[in-house]
């Protein structure tokens, strides 16, 4: 191997890394599903679900040494979907709120 990118080489995963791997995912997994369920709006999922990919990246790089390629993609994820909800956010009060709910005929 190249000394250049032996450094990059991921260590061999070990028991613990490998549970903590899965715990982290299936959480993860399960927080995405129970915010698109339960959210209403639009502004607030996407904030939510980028909070929650900033969290689990932390975990992934704290607790499972081999996902050291996945946390900065899983990161630069949530950084991108807190500012689409930031902006949808401002857009939407810049618009002046949500149009009025019209009755019925």
């Amino acid at each position: 191997m190249i000394p250049l990118f032996a450094q990059m080489a991921p260590a061999p995963p070990d028991d613990h890394s490998l549970v903590a791997f899965i715990l982290l995912t299936v959480i993860f997994l399960v927080l995405v599903a129970i915010i698109l369920q339960v959210v209403q709006s639009y502004e607030t999922k996407l904030i939510l679900l980028g909070l929650v990919c900033a969290v689990t990246a932390t975990g992934y790089v704290s607790l499972v040494p081999a996902a050291g390629m996945l946390a900065p993609v899983l990161m630069k994820i949530g950084v991108l979907l807190v500012l689409g909800g930031l902006a949808c956010s401002l857009m939407t009060y810049l618009r002046g709120g949500p149009p009025p709910q019209s009755a019925g005929r």
